[in-house]
Parts: structure tokens; sequence; C-alpha cells
């Protein structure tokens, strides 16, 4: 199998926070999903935690998805054996003894906002504080509105995803009508790149222009110009907002800028498989929170770019195990972005204590 678009071995870093699932997915019903390679079992039990095991029972390999959870522990639908939220067998209802090496993997999980984050690497190593920053972008977070979709599960690996959520010289060409213009043909010079630990993000800051009456709809104090700084943003190695914007109210030559408004694009990645993605995304702004028709125009509007984005995806991945060869790669100068997310991502691959090489 081809390690595309990776040179070497590494493909995902399993000491990183993913999400798992959107928090309203997850009742006291399972919900069964692969991550990473691994089968994983989410339920909530009577207090309302979030539970997170490995997803096949031990004794003869049933899903527990199938099962049900009864007093906080999932049972086994073959034969019923019950492992509580520690991953401990707490019945075997054939045998009056519960056999010690009997239990489940626990995942670390956080539930934040409307996410459940998971952590698939040591559970020594998970830390709170290495989550993304969600919060940046509006999910869950006060005085924002947020619009959720997925997840989506589709049939491309996840690097070639999130590379192409960072590429701007393909939207006139997959998105003609949905995207496509002049400013998606600007020169990727022009835009400032930020690399930090935490995040790396590029910004395009488009010229004032006069205000209209659809950007007054949606900021009545704007002024007599306006402009917009339109960004893409990874945070972790898995959270991505394409292309959110900040809005301002400025003069005619662009100065003395004042704040008016934020929207993010947001894209959550959750390897499946070396060749699937979970793909969760949501729309969040600080303005206009009320205007129900604006949330509808924009989550539709995201579903159509990304069901573009997906059937060209699928496609390229259908031909990467046979011909893709990151090391015989001809790249462009528009590319240069995309390039620094791949080599980013490989650091932090090659740099995890447990790579996943599945």
């Amino acid at each position: 199998m081809s390690h595309y678009p990776f040179a070497g071995p590494h493909r995902f870093a399993r000491n990183q926070w993913y999400i798992g699932a959107w928090s309203a997915e997850v009742g006291p019903e399972p919900l069964g999903r692969t991550i990473l390679g691994e089968d994983v079992v989410f339920y909530r039990t009577s207090s309302g935690d979030v539970a997170a095991l490995s997803g096949i029972c031990p004794h003869r390999w049933a899903p527990l998805a199938k099962g049900r959870v009864v007093e906080d522990a999932i049972q086994c639908p073959y034969h019923g054996a019950a492992f509580d939220r520690s991953g401990r067998c707490t019945l075997v209802p054939s045998q009056p003894r519960t056999p010690p090496t009997l239990r489940l993997r626990a995942y670390p999980v956080i539930e934040r906002g409307p996410c459940i984050w998971i952590w698939p690497g040591d559970a020594d190593l998970a830390d709170a504080l290495l989550l993304p920053d969600q919060d940046s972008l509006g999910l869950g977070a006060a005085g924002w509105r947020a619009d959720y979709g997925g997840p989506v599960l589709v049939n491309a690996r996840a690097q070639i995803i999130l590379e192409n959520l960072f590429d701007q010289s393909h939207i006139n060409f997959v998105h003609p009508q949905t995207l496509g213009g002049p400013e998606s043909r600007s020169d990727p010079h022009q835009d400032e790149v930020f690399d930090t630990r935490d995040r790396f993000c590029v910004v395009h800051r488009m010229a004032a222009r006069a205000t209209d009456d659809s950007v007054r709809a949606l900021f009545p104090d704007a002024g007599d110009y306006v402009a917009a700084h339109l960004h893409v943003e990874l945070l972790g190695v898995s959270l991505i907002d394409a292309v959110g914007s900040r809005t301002f109210s400025t003069d005619a030559a662009g100065g003395a800028p004042r704040a008016l408004g934020c929207m993010n694009f947001v894209h959550g990645l959750t390897p499946q498989t070396p060749t699937t993605t979970h793909y969760f995304n949501a729309v969040t702004r600080n303005f206009a929170l009320d205007i129900a028709e604006l949330s509808t125009f924009l989550v539709e509007h995201n579903a159509k770019v990304m069901r573009e984005d997906i059937a060209l995806l699928e496609a390229i991945e259908l031909s990467l195990d046979r011909v893709a060869d990151a090391r015989k790669e001809v790249t462009f100068a528009a590319d240069a972005v995309a390039m620094q997310v791949r080599r980013r991502i490989e650091r932090i691959a090659a740099a995890d204590s447990r790579v996943v090489l599945i």
C-alpha cells in the first residue's frame, strides 16, 4: 500500500486528539466507529458521561456496537459479557467468575461543547492542554452560532483531504460555480503564513470595497467600506478552518479597520483507515445569529462544495496505490502552502512515540 503523500512510512500520529463524534451522536445506545484502524464503541452512562472502549469483544470477537448498555456497562450481544466504562469485565452470565484478563481498552475522551474528542494513543500521554482550540472557531463558544453537518465517510485518505483544504489553485476548476472567481486566482506569494507550535494559518487580505445592501443586511453598523481577511488554518493535526473570514468596517484605503464579524467553515478530519476518513463539518459565525435563512444557505452551500471536493478526491484515491510516489511527484508554485502542511504533519507523525503503520 502506498504511503502517499508521505515519502516515508509515517501515516498518522496516534498521540493526538481527534473528533470521535459530535456530542449529539452519542447517547445511551452504543455507537460504533472505526478510528485510526481500531474499532471503538461510544456510549453515555446514566450520569451523562461518555465512555469510549475497544469495540470488539475479546471472547468471540462480536462487535459491541450491536450490544446494549446495561447499568452503565456495555453488554456483548453474543454471550452477554459486560464491561464497565474502564473496560473491566463485570459479568459473564454463564459463570460466577469473571476472567481477570478479560477487559477492553478504554480510550481517553473529552467532551467539550459539540465535540467528543478521543485520544487513540498512549493514555498516559493524553493531555487536555493539547486539545485544538475549538473555541476560537466558535464550536460551542458563547456568542457564536454553529450549524453542523456529517460526519461523512469519505473513501480517500485524510492527508489528501487536508492538503486540498489548503489548495486555492484548484478552486476555479473543481468549484467554478460555487467558489470560482477572480479572488481564487490570487497570487499565493501575497498571502501571509503564520506557523506556530499549535497552529498553521494562511491569511489573504482583500482590498476594501464599497458597502452594498447585502453586506449591510448582515452588518447594519458597517461604514461606507468593508474589507475582509480570508484565512485557512490548521489546529492540531485534524481541525481546519477553510476558508474563514474576518470582516471589517474601514475607509476606501483600508485604514482604521473596525471588526464587524467572523465566520468559519470548520472541517474535522479523523482517519478511519489508511484510505478512508470521517469528515465532520460545521459553519460558525458571531453575527446575524437569528437569521435562520443565512444558516440554511451556508450549510447547503458548504455541503455542495464538499461534495465537489469529495467526488474528485475519491476518484484520485482509486489510483494512488498504483501510481502515486511522493518522491517523483511534480509540484507547482501554488502548491507551496499545501506542501508546508504536508511536512508539518510528517514531522509530527515522525516525532510521535507511536505511529500508525496500518
